[in-house]
């Protein structure tokens, strides 16, 4: 009997919220930029330095041969290096000043000789001093250095004391100062410098110059592939079982018995024997007197002992008429 309830006129006081228009105040968090650290290539730890604050190393020669060459002065441009520039044009990075005069009279023989090892403040660590000396152009001179770290080299100085043709007395000295840069030898074998050639150089110990560097380092990896790479499979199959089997049995039994007993006595007698060896007769010497008288021999003057038989003289009568014997008168 009633109407169905008609729809609302007016609208909702309260209009339902809307959808936020602005993003979330603090965004998820983006992926990180950094990539993950490599894994260590397992390097080899270098060895440390006896200077753990100063990398420095005694690389300086810990022995020096030094041949004369009593012809020339060697001294580099300029006369006196002050600069690292000058000594590292002649020497190598391992020197850094030296000291050489040129215009010094040469010697023809060296009658003293001494060298001096000093440290970095320039004073004498080291002194060694050879007197009565005659040494001539080409002959050597040996010196040892440190052996031991602390203190450092600084620097050497040599001293040779001789006479001229007119027998003056001369003096020559030079001084090389080093770097004591590690890993860097400071001297080369065969180099000249004022009266000598460094003939021969002993390097010092990893222990003084830990940081040596090797002339050729190790390829990290290798530049050439392998040419052939290794077959993965043998061409051939080992063979399961010998091809060949063993006879089992042998074809033919032992002899039980030899064929024939070896003989006992030969079967001939030997056909030829072998002669009989006799002393030769001995020898006439002309002089010597025979120990007999020889038979049936005649000396020409002896009477013999008896007629001979059958024998005619052309004078005696025969004893019988002969028989069939015709004379050409006989009947």
């Amino acid at each position: 009997t009633r109407d169905p309830t008609p729809n609302p006129t007016n609208p909702p006081t309260n209009p339902p919220t809307p959808v936020p228009t602005n993003p979330p105040t603090n965004p998820p968090t983006p992926v990180p930029t950094n990539p993950p650290t490599p894994v260590p290539t397992n390097s080899p730890t270098p060895e440390p330095s006896p200077h753990p604050n100063d990398p420095q190393c005694n690389c300086s020669p810990i022995e020096y041969f030094f041949e004369l060459k009593l012809d020339a002065y060697t001294c580099p441009d300029p006369e006196n290096s002050i600069t690292p520039e000058d000594a590292v044009d002649y020497f190598g990075p391992g020197v850094k000043a030296y000291t050489c005069n040129p215009d010094s009279p040469i010697p023809v023989t060296i009658t003293q000789a001494q060298f001096i090892v000093s440290d970095e403040t320039n004073n004498p660590v080291r002194t060694q001093t050879k007197t009565s000396l005659e040494l001539t152009d080409g002959e050597i001179l040996t010196f040892t250095s440190l052996t031991t770290n602390p203190p450092l080299v600084g620097a050497i100085t040599l001293t040779l004391l001789g006479v001229d043709i007119n027998g003056v007395e001369i003096e020559s000295r030079f001084t090389i100062k080093f770097t004591n840069d590690c890993g860097i030898f400071s001297l080369k074998e065969g180099t000249e410098f004022s009266l000598v050639i460094f003939r021969k150089l002993v390097r010092p110990s990893k222990t003084l110059c830990p940081r040596e560097d090797p002339t050729n380092p190790p390829t990290p990896v290798p530049t050439n592939p392998p040419t052939n790479p290794p077959t993965p499979v043998p061409t051939n199959p080992p063979t399961p079982e010998p091809s060949p089997h063993p006879t089992p049995h042998p074809t033919q039994k032992p002899s039980k018995h030899p064929t024939k007993e070896p003989t006992w006595m030969p079967s001939e007698k030997p056909v030829w024997s072998p002669p009989v060896w006799k002393a030769p007769a001995p020898a006439w010497n002309g002089w010597s007197k025979p120990t007999r008288r020889p038979v049936n021999a005649w000396n020409g003057w002896s009477k013999p002992t008896r007629r001979p038989v059958n024998a005619w003289n052309g004078w005696s009568k025969p004893t019988r008429r002969p028989v069939n014997a015709w004379n050409g008168w006989s009947k």
